[in-house]
């Protein structure tokens, strides 16, 4: 149950170009991991350590929350909101078309 919770959560999301993002999305890590590796998002800077270069890497449930924690003062910066969640302070009034 652990694992279908993380699956969307913002540790395991990424971003590949339009071309790759359909073919690996449902991939498994080894298969994903040369790609996301090579890719000069700063989304996918994380993958760039040397623990993801080895043959021995692994993508689990403990790397996955560790990536959301690193990744929680960006996404608070950016004003991202868990689903369902309103930032406080702010309706959403005045913005679009």
């Amino acid at each position: 149950m652990v694992r279908n919770h993380l699956l969307h959560n913002i540790g395991n999301l990424t971003l590949l170009t339009a071309k790759l993002n359909p073919s690996l999305s449902n991939s498994a890590f080894s298969v994903k991991r040369p790609e996301i590796t090579q890719s000069l998002l700063a989304l996918n800077a994380h993958f760039q350590a040397p623990c993801f270069s080895g043959p021995e890497a692994s993508w689990d449930e403990k790397c996955i929350q560790a990536r959301a924690q690193a990744l929680s003062p960006l996404r608070q910066r950016a004003g991202f909101t868990a689903p369902g969640r309103q930032r406080r302070g702010t309706d959403c009034e005045g913005v679009g078309p």
